[in-house]
């Protein structure tokens, strides 16, 4: 399966990608939370940021977050991830101060760390789907308020999801994924040399 963006006026292929199969499950998974756990350098971020894209286009008027623990990291990766990942021409701006992305259809997706996220900025959110990096560092408790929040109206109910990516740790996620998974629950697990062609050969090694 291959993810490709197009220049919106020559219909060149700009940027292009061929999924492994933990990456093609991950995209097509028709459950309501999905948590993809793998080594490092299995392509976890860039398929959130891929399925991220692709909910806000998809729905115009949509309301996604996208979170990591900290402020740190979340500058550090998410959001430098996700302005190499999507093309200039599909964002109407952004908005540094407020951590928004505003795309060309009316869609939003908000930049959040979750180690200092209020309950009250949460219960005020109306999401339509909610991606969380690096899962293992983020509680129970965040992450069931951003579920509880899934309920902008004019998205399919099938995509009202969560979407999570973590290393692998005996974290509370083990219970609800892997042990007595939840039937609302989908865990995709990858390996790093799954995406070997995409790696530099000094990484593998």
């Amino acid at each position: 399966m291959k993810i490709e963006f197009e220049d919106q006026y020559t219909g060149e292929i700009i940027s292009s990608w061929e999924l492994t199969k933990s990456q093609e499950r991950f995209w097509e998974s028709p459950k309501k939370v999905v948590l993809f756990s793998g080594g490092f350098g299995c392509g976890k971020s860039l398929m959130l940021t891929l399925k991220a894209i692709d909910l806000a286009l998809r729905y115009p008027g949509n309301f996604i977050l996208m979170g990591r623990k900290t402020y740190v990291e979340l500058q550090d990766s998410l959001i430098k991830e996700f302005f190499v990942v999507c093309p200039d021409h599909l964002i109407k701006q952004y908005l540094k101060q407020e951590k928004k992305v505003q795309f060309i259809n009316g869609s939003e997706l908000i930049f959040r760390h979750l180690d200092k996220i209020s309950a009250t900025e949460i219960k005020s959110m109306n999401l339509g789907a909610a991606f969380i990096d690096q899962a293992e560092d983020i509680s129970k408790d965040v992450y069931l308020a951003i579920k509880g929040r899934l309920r902008r109206q004019g998205i399919a109910d099938g995509d009202r999801r969560i979407y999570m990516t973590m290393n692998p740790l005996l974290t509370w996620h083990y219970a609800e994924f892997k042990q007595n998974p939840l039937p609302e629950n989908d865990l995709i697990e990858a390996s790093t040399l799954e995406n070997e062609k995409n790696l530099p050969k000094e990484y593998i090694d």
